[in-house]
């Protein structure tokens, strides 16, 4: 792996990292309202489909070192906690909107698109986790774990949505001098 493609993916998930710093309890369920999807979402945008799924691999193995890298500066517990299924669901995040990203035309509804489908390869995988860690049906965890959450990530889709040929433009002049 050339030097440029990991410090791409160091970038990445060091964005990860601070973003999920911005993270807000709310009262009703155990997962904070977080920016950190955020950047598994851009890294999505502005990597290739394996720097983005590695960038949010590697933000997950820091965690597990017990670098407090998740919300509220903690690590280790987070994964086997109710937030490990989202946790792991970044990785998949990361690869359906990168995979859709590529596939699809570059447009603003299909920016959208691949975001909406990245979040819900996210929410698949925490709400399957949180069932069964809670013990609870599957509208139960619909109700305290994703319909809460959909209008902030739908604004983070919009505004990647906006950003993104923008955001695509600068990663790819980025990598150009990187790679000089």
């Amino acid at each position: 792996m050339k030097a440029a493609s990991i410090a791409r993916i160091a970038l990445f998930t060091a964005l990860t990292a601070v973003l999920s710093q911005i993270s807000i309890p709310l009262p009703f369920t155990p997962i904070p309202l977080s920016l950190s999807t955020l950047g598994g979402l851009t890294a999505a945008f502005c990597l290739s489909l394996p720097e983005a799924f590695l960038s949010q691999l590697t933000y997950l193995l820091l965690g597990l070192a017990g670098v407090p890298v998740f919300a509220n500066f903690t690590a280790t517990a987070k994964i086997a906690g109710p937030t490990g299924g989202y946790l792991v669901g970044y990785l998949f995040m990361a690869l359906t909107a990168a995979f859709f990203l590529k596939i699809l035309p570059s447009s603003f509804p299909f920016f959208f698109l691949a975001c909406a489908l990245g979040t819900a390869a996210c929410y698949l995988f925490g709400t399957i986790w949180y069932m069964i860690y809670a013990k609870v049906d599957l509208t139960s965890a619909l109700l305290l774990c994703v319909v809460p959450f959909l209008p902030g990530d739908g604004i983070k889709c919009a505004v990647l949505m906006l950003s993104g040929k923008k955001l695509q433009s600068l990663s790819k002049k980025a990598s150009l001098s990187l790679n000089q």
